[in-house]
C-alpha cells in the first residue's frame, strides 16, 4: 500500500508540474556502481509540440517551421517543465526522508558544460525502457509509443520503495525502415534494437557527427533530425491507417 500511494503522490507532483509521461522502472542493471544505493528510477517526459500537430492531422504535410522544430531535439519549454518537476520531487522525497539524484534533460554541452557532464552517466534510454515507456529505435532514438522520438525526458533515482514496472527489452519499430532510408549520412545500420545488444551497431556516430557538421557549416546550426521527422510521419499514419502525403527525399 505505501509503494502505490507513493507513486500516485510522486506522479501527482510531477503532472501538476506540466510533465505527460511518468514512468518506475527498476535501474540497478543501468547505473554506475556508485549509483547503487539508488535503484528505482522515475522516468520524466514531456511532449514535443510539434509532435502534437503531427498527431493531431495524420497524413498532413508540416509546414517548413514545423519540421524544423521536429528535426531539433531541443525543447526550451519542455526543458522548463522538467526542471520544475525534478526540483519540486527532490523536496518531497528529501521531505520524507529518501535519498535521490536527479538527472537533468539532455543539454547541448557547448550551453551547460557542467550538466552535461552529469547526464553522461545517466541514460534516459535506460530509464525509460526499465519503466516501460518506450524502446530504442533503429535510429537510436528513444521512441515513445505514441509520439516517437519527439518526447523531452529527465530522470530521477532514488531509493524510494516504488514499484517497478515491467521493461521495454526489444524494439517494437517492425518492418519499419524509414529512418534507415532518410538519413542523409547512411549511418543507420538497420538493426533493430534489443537490451542484450544494448546500443552497439546501431548508428555510425562518426558518420552522423560528419552530416552534423557539414550542416552546421552551410547553415550554422549544428543538428540534422531527418530521422525523427520521418520517424514521427510513419508512426502517425501507420497508427491512422492512412498514406503519408510526402516521401521523404
Amino acid at each position: 500500500m505505501l509503494s502505490r500511494a507513493l507513486a500516485i503522490e510522486i506522479e501527482g507532483i510531477a503532472r501538476d508540474a506540466g510533465v505527460e509521461i511518468v514512468g518506475f522502472g527498476d535501474m540497478r542493471s543501468a547505473l554506475p556502481p556508485d549509483f547503487h544505493h539508488l535503484p528505482l528510477g522515475i522516468s520524466l517526459g514531456v511532449v514535443h509540440p510539434a509532435a502534437r500537430s503531427l498527431r493531431q492531422f495524420p497524413g498532413w504535410s508540416p509546414t517548413e517551421d514545423v519540421e524544423r522544430a521536429l528535426c531539433d531535439h531541443r525543447d526550451r519549454h519542455a526543458q522548463a517543465v522538467l526542471d520544475t518537476a525534478l526540483r519540486r520531487l527532490a523536496e518531497y522525497l528529501r521531505a520524507h526522508g529518501y535519498r535521490y539524484f536527479c538527472c537533468p534533460p539532455d543539454v547541448d554541452p557547448m550551453e551547460s558544460p557542467f550538466t552535461a557532464l552529469v547526464t553522461r552517466r545517466f541514460s534516459h534510454k535506460a530509464a525509460a525502457t526499465c519503466a516501460g515507456v518506450g524502446w530504442v529505435g533503429r535510429h537510436g532514438l528513444l521512441n515513445h509509443p505514441t509520439f516517437g522520438p519527439h518526447v523531452t525526458f529527465a530522470t530521477l533515482v532514488t531509493n524510494a520503495p516504488l514499484e517497478a514496472a515491467e521493461p521495454v527489452l526489444e524494439s517494437a519499430c517492425g518492418s519499419c525502415h524509414s529512418c534507415v532510408d532518410a538519413c542523409p549520412a547512411g549511418a543507420i545500420s538497420g538493426r533493430p534494437w534489443s537490451r542484450d545488444d544494448g546500443m552497439a551497431r546501431l548508428v555510425d556516430v562518426e558518420l552522423c557527427r560528419q552530416m552534423l557538421a557539414k550542416n552546421a557549416a552551410v547553415n550554422g546550426r549544428w543538428f540534422c533530425g531527418r530521422c525523427a521527422l520521418v520517424c514521427a510521419r510513419a508512426r502517425s499514419c501507420a497508427d491512422a491507417g492512412v498514406p503519408c502525403s510526402r516521401e521523404e527525399k
